[in-house]
């Protein structure tokens, strides 16, 4: 069983945000050097690979979300956008939006 701090609700930026540290112990505990999160939602998993010193591909179907993760992944990183290479909106299969960020 693994514990830690839990996110306040009012904290939360994406209803089933994970803790970081949470995700970041999990990453410590498993090698590899390249964590992809196709659901990525606000970016959890892509501050905690930066946080373990990986690299991170992610994606997102929901342009808020999208848009939340690359903003919190750039300010794990310290950099702005010239260092975070983000996909902009798409035409997928179904019209819509499709998200991708590589760190690394």
């Amino acid at each position: 069983v693994l514990e830690c701090a839990g996110i306040s609700p009012a904290a939360r930026q994406h209803p089933t945000e994970k803790p970081t540290d949470l995700l970041v112990t999990i990453l410590d505990a498993v090698p590899g050097q390249v964590v992809f999160d196709p659901f990525m939602g606000s970016g959890s998993s892509g501050v905690a690979a930066i946080k373990a010193g990986r690299k991170f591909i992610g994606c997102d179907i929901n342009p808020d979300h999208f848009e939340t993760a690359c903003r919190r992944v750039e300010a794990a990183l310290g950099v702005g956008r010239a260092r975070v290479a983000a996909g902009r909106p798409v035409d997928p299969p179904g019209g819509g939006f499709a998200g991708s960020l590589l760190i690394g």
